[in-house]
């Protein structure tokens, strides 16, 4: 009984969005791709503030149920089975579907297993789709890389006015070349892509550099301290051409990270701290890595590494490539999850402790951490939870941190028995 009342709420959301589309016809920016759906999707709400009505939905609410709630603004009712709750969901759809206030609609659109982007295309299709990255995440539903990126790739040939895509990736240049439609590339490390930047380094308040488009040189200096944040907001500045939006180098500068999302914080000990605690993938860590050789130049560098979930049979390979990587480049390595529980042998020169919870994890580390160390904070998210290791060693964060309502609190405190 429940399954087929989630199916008509689903259905009923669907036939609300058809309707919307055909008397509104809003412009459509669709984004998919392993990583950085939700940072992309960030910038370009901070670079549409103030030009435009858009729609401002929650960011990752990227699933069949979620992305309908998104477009019309309404969040998940708290109990899933209330007929009263739906009830006034449905009625205020109704209303929106008939008068939507808004010209574009930004969405994320995340893919667990094949058919989850051809769902979504069955009624709504995008004017513009942005392919973020491709790389190791969710494969336990695709079995393989290549079944991800075809998947994510069908956004990409459904799209009307143009494809914008990341360079960085090679499986995903290499699709983008077999496009017959219009297309665009970005990226924060090749030049050889249409929006790129050139000389970038590290100032005290972030990234800076020079800045080129199509049609523009543009010094910059951001707020930022990664260049995938960087690079998407490259993808935001594309998205804006396409529009025909009009947009200033003071824009791209006052963009600012998404918490859990390689954002710079700083504690009362003067402990810098990335922390990109939201979730995980081998792609985006190996990224902060670079991030923390780049902000570490003094002090020690410390990796918190979580384990990376849902990856399926690829799920060791992932972690040892991480760990690797991170072998080389930091001091030490606190870890988290029974995977990264695997890698001691991979550590012969950075020290390595395991932890069975972000709790001990945090409370060893604050002992252990001194005035200009820096440390990058990474992980999934269920049974991981490493948000958790920041609010133990710096307190003073925690209204910063991601997933820190009271109901996230507990769920959290009972998945380690604490």
């Amino acid at each position: 009984m429940r399954k087929l009342f989630a199916k008509f709420i689903q259905i009923y959301l669907e036939m609300m969005v058809r309707l919307m589309l055909i008397i509104h016809r809003p412009k459509v920016i669709a984004i998919t791709g392993s990583v950085g759906k939700t940072t992309t999707r960030s910038m370009i709400d901070q670079l549409l503030d103030g030009k435009v009505k858009y729609n401002r939905g929650k960011s990752g609410y990227n699933t069949e149920i979620g992305l309908l709630m998104v477009i019309f603004e309404q969040s998940v009712p708290s109990n899933l089975s209330s007929i009263t709750q739906w009830s006034k969901i449905i009625l205020r759809v109704m209303k929106l579907a008939l008068r939507y206030p808004y010209d574009y609609l930004v969405l994320e659109m995340g893919a667990d297993k094949p058919g989850d982007i051809a769902h979504f295309l069955g009624y709504i299709r995008p004017d513009i789709a942005i392919i973020t990255g491709i790389g190791a995440s969710h494969t336990e539903g695709f079995g393989s890389l290549e079944a991800v990126l075809n998947e994510k790739w069908k956004l990409a040939q459904a799209a009307r006015q143009v494809v914008i895509y990341n360079r960085d990736f090679e499986l995903i240049r290499q699709k983008a070349m077999t496009l017959d439609g219009n297309r665009l590339s970005y990226s924060a490390n090749s030049q050889d892509a249409d929006y790129c930047l050139e000389a970038v380094n590290l100032l005290s308040q972030g990234l800076a550099g020079n800045l080129r488009t199509p049609n523009k040189e543009l010094e910059f200096a951001s707020r930022l301290v990664g260049r995938v944040q960087l690079a998407a907001g490259l993808a935001g500045l594309a998205t804006l051409d396409c529009l025909g939006i009009r947009w200033s180098i003071d824009d791209y500068n006052q963009l600012e990270a998404v918490a859990g999302r390689s954002k710079l914080l700083i504690s009362d000990s003067h402990i810098r701290i990335i922390d990109d605690s939201y979730n995980a993938s081998a792609v985006s860590i190996l990224a902060g890595l670079d991030t923390l050789v780049e902000l570490a130049k003094e002090g020690r560098k410390t990796f918190v590494f979580g384990q990376i979930n849902e990856l399926g049979k690829l799920a060791h390979q992932e972690h040892v490539k991480v760990a690797k990587r991170a072998n080389q480049l930091v001091d030490q390595v606190y870890g988290l999850g029974p995977e990264v529980e695997k890698l001691a042998k991979y550590f012969d020169q950075a020290s390595f402790r395991y932890f069975p919870d972000p709790y001990s994890l945090g409370e060893a580390l604050r002992q252990e951490l001194k005035s200009g160390d820096t440390v990058l904070v990474k992980g999934s998210q269920n049974q991981v939870f490493s948000e958790e290791v920041i609010a133990t060693i710096a307190p003073e964060l925690k209204d910063q941190l991601v997933r820190q309502t009271p109901e996230w609190r507990k769920r959290k405190r009972e998945s380690f028995n604490r």
